[in-house]
């Protein structure tokens, strides 16, 4: 017989095990979202629909698998932490088959549609189709996760609200450690597959773990409730509503969930206006959003044996809700960063922690609909499975609304006042429910009142005045909400004009930047011997496509900016007015779907996109892009791409160069200035002729586009020349290169201060790359018509060289 001792530790093991298990089990979910999120947004592609519909099967399969699983172990309660056990191994069996499912699905969509243009909503669906097809079953087990784990716990329906709450709390806060490993540290140490394998064992051994619990404690123990004192002491949370009332407490969880979902999507829209577009600002991003919800439960949870009416508890909560989150945005300030100021603490000191205070009212929203529910109901398992798929299901819809209709057809303004007006109906819905006429009438009145308060509260031009503070000494032209990018457009007092896409500085028309744009235009035109159709990956303001057009026939250019019209009208004077050309064809699409569906090959593919290491712009920098790069060049195409030095430590910088010349043997550098270095890939050795790209060079169009920028001549031109691939290989040598599974080049030095990444490391990348810096002159032949004019403008090209 067991001593008195071993009883209490066995006690303690399993009253505390199962918390222990449910947090870490709420990390390894976050492990699983953030990876597959990312990998299949290779697959299907990066626009908001593609996106959109991944979120949707993933949170579908959570909603469904809720609705199952909580029916499932209702029926058996006693077994519940086995059924958890065996449902956290289920899913870690089934993510080790991940890679290999990611490797089959890249060519389904070929293999069903093949290289065509198709129509897009066809396309579309399938892509859904994939999405279920990976996400479906391990979602569907995790889904069950919830109701397992607190039919388990609230194992004879006592403290149903509070259990529920601490139980969401717990596996929320490991939700938050789950998003800090992996924007910071798994992925960078890792890599996509590996961190998967990671999360695929955890989940094996916590099922073990509970498995095991299960057999060695609970088999045979005999299920006969035994109240607590606490139990004894605690009156009746409320009388047991009607089935009305206990269904209007699930939808108005559904209606919290959309609310939520979209404000997720609204708000990280607006938080790159101040945290940057890095990996790890969206990482904080999500940890922040994470932490108020876990806050919310654990805040709440001592807090239930207290409140008579869960009801009411639950009306005000999202009347506080919607009050906190319309009052968010007015906390969004743009403020400057000192040089000196840490980027870690740059990130936590502009983060806005108001954005804690609607978190919190979500986080408490959950337990309290499940305790108002469940009173009712009386069924631990199906309770908890019933208001989590109503949560989840509200949070699909919540977050496809977002993206395709609440931004892109109502606007930030709109959105930010029709979202809290939900959250207000349904806290008065609920309170209807609940109260008698006159304090429904007050209620009413009250509600009315904060939703008309809210509308004069926020000016009409709140958002644009809100980006125009991105140059406070400039003059905001153009502002529009699109579904992909926050466009704005500003006209400086240095008659520069600058263009900013969600925030993040993008295109000017400054001599760098449009000698940069000019030669990232012109240069793989000149180097071709006949161009005739070029491929433009991102459009910018036109800048480059314009300059392309010049000596090819066709300009195709692949973006998701929907804007791009408007823009390139801003740009007209420096663009040739690009769009209207009868050259210039517009795909909205991300560029690596484009890439792999199209069946169109080019002479010419520029890729300029925006900054290596944003979070959105990562996956036209890999090896596997790279690939498809490669797929849709013609026998003899050059391929060019922009790689700036600042924002990039050595090692990052180095790291590029060289995974663009292991897909490229044959890759010669080019720089403009201190600022940018082109990185041009030809199919054989680099070889120019010196009298063919003259002849094209100085073509009157050619010319004069260059004229103002000093570039009109073809020993300037040839200045930029840094290295070509001998010297190139010496300099990047041996070391990691940049895939899909591991982007490398994501993450720097978060210690590093802003002077650092944007004075220190442009000085130090230009240093080293003109370290191994070479003479283009090997490259170069048919030069003159005569030795003596060879020797002539061989001194010429020195000359220059010595220069730099």
């Amino acid at each position: 017989m067991p001593s008195s001792d071993t009883a209490a530790d066995n006690n303690r093991i399993i009253s505390i095990a199962p918390f222990i298990l449910f947090f870490i089990s709420g990390g390894i979910a976050l492990l699983y979202e953030v990876v597959l999120s990312r990998l299949l947004v290779l697959v299907m592609g990066n626009t908001v629909l593609a996106t959109s519909t991944i979120l949707a099967a993933f949170m579908a399969g959570l909603g469904l698998g809720a609705y199952v699983w909580g029916r499932v172990v209702e029926k058996r309660p006693n077994t519940a932490l086995r059924i958890f056990g065996l449902l956290e191994i289920g899913v870690g069996l089934i993510a080790f088959a991940f890679p290999i499912l990611y490797q089959l699905a890249g060519g389904m969509e070929l293999a069903l549609f093949g290289h065509s243009d198709g129509p897009y909503e066809a396309r579309l669906g399938l892509r859904f189709l994939f999405s279920l097809m990976w996400l479906l079953p391990p979602t569907f087990l995790m889904g069950g996760s919830l109701p397992a784990m607190g039919r388990h716990v609230i194992r004879f329906g006592r403290d149903f609200g509070r259990h529920t709450a601490w139980l969401y709390g717990i596996n929320t806060l490991g939700a938050v450690l789950g998003a800090f490993l992996t924007g910071f540290f798994l992925v960078r140490l890792w890599g996509h597959t590996t961190t998967l394998f990671v999360a695929a064992s955890g989940n094996v051994i916590v099922g073990a773990i509970a498995v095991w619990i299960h057999h060695r404690y609970l088999k045979n123990k005999k299920s006969r409730p035994e109240p607590t004192k606490a139990s004894k002491k605690k009156p009746p949370l409320e009388d047991e509503p009607s089935a009305w009332a206990a269904r209007t407490a699930v939808i108005a969880l559904g209606l919290s969930g959309f609310c939520a979902l979209a404000y997720e999507v609204i708000w990280t829209r607006l938080l790159v206006l101040v945290v940057d577009n890095s990996v790890y600002s969206f990482a904080v991003i999500l940890m922040a959003i994470l932490a108020g919800i876990a806050l919310g439960s654990l805040i709440l949870a001592p807090l239930l044996r207290k409140i008579m009416t869960a009801f009411i508890a639950f009306a005000i909560v999202e009347i506080l809700l919607g009050v906190s989150a319309f009052g968010f945005p007015f906390f969004i300030h743009l403020t400057p960063t000192p040089a000196q100021t840490v980027y870690v603490w740059f990130l936590l000191g502009k983060m806005p922690l108001v954005v804690l205070v609607p978190a919190i009212f979500m986080g408490a929203a959950f337990p309290l609909a499940a305790e108002a529910y469940q009173a009712r109901n009386k069924q631990v398992g199906r309770s908890l499975g019933a208001v989590y798929a109503a949560n989840t299901l509200g949070a699909v819809l919540g977050a496809v609304a977002a993206g395709f209709w609440l931004v892109p057809m109502l606007g930030f303004r709109l959105s930010s006042l029709g979202l809290p007006v939900i959250n207000l109906l349904a806290g008065f819905i609920l309170i209807a429910v609940s109260l008698r006429p006159l304090k429904i009438i007050v209620t009413g009145v009250v509600v009315a009142a904060l939703a008309v308060a809210g509308w004069f509260a926020m000016p009409q031009d709140y958002f644009s005045q809100k980006y125009a503070e991105l140059e406070p000494l400039g003059q905001l032209t153009y502002y529009d909400e699109g579904r992909s990018a926050t466009v704005t457009i500003f006209q400086m007092p240095t008659l520069i004009r600058m263009l900013y896409l969600n925030g993040i500085p993008e295109v000017d028309d400054g001599k760098l930047s449009l000698a940069t744009f000019r030669l990232m235009g012109t240069l793989p035109m000149l180097l071709h011997p006949a161009p005739k159709d070029a491929l433009m990956v991102t459009f910018g303001a036109g800048i480059t496509a314009g300059s392309a057009s010049l000596r090819a026939e066709t300009v195709d250019c692949v973006d998701l900016v929907e804007q791009y019209h408007q823009i390139a009208t801003y740009f007209a004077a420096v663009n040739h007015d690009i769009t209207n050309s009868p050259k210039f064809s517009m795909f909205i699409d991300d560029a690596r779907h484009y890439l792999q569906t199209t069946d169109r090959q080019y002479d010419v593919i520029i890729s300029d996109a925006t900054h290596p290491r944003s979070y959105d712009s990562w996956v036209l920098f890999t090896t596997d892009f790279y690939d498809r790069v490669k797929a849709r060049l013609k026998p003899g195409g050059i391929f060019c791409q922009w790689a700036p030095y600042h924002g990039l430590d050595p090692n990052q910088y180095q790291t590029i160069l060289r995974t663009f010349q292991r897909s490229f043997p044959h890759t010669s550098v080019w720089s403009v200035g201190e600022a940018y270095s082109l990185l041009m890939a030809t199919e054989e050795p680099l070889s120019i002729d010196f009298m063919e790209f003259g002849k094209q060079l100085y073509q009157p169009e050619i010319n004069h586009d260059l004229a103002s920028l000093g570039l009109d001549n073809i020993v300037e031109v040839l200045g930029h020349f840094v290295m070509g691939e001998d010297r190139l290989r010496e300099f990047v040598g041996n070391g990691p290169i940049i895939t899909d599974d591991s982007p490398a080049h994501l993450f720097f030095p978060i210690q590093a201060t802003m002077r650092e990444q944007y004075e220190n490391w442009p000085e130090i990348n230009f240093a080293r790359i003109f370290e191994h810096r070479g003479s283009v002159i090997p490259y170069l032949t048919n030069v003159g018509k005569s030795e003596e004019d060879k020797a002539k403008i061989l001194q010429l090209i020195r000359r220059r060289e010595r220069q730099r």
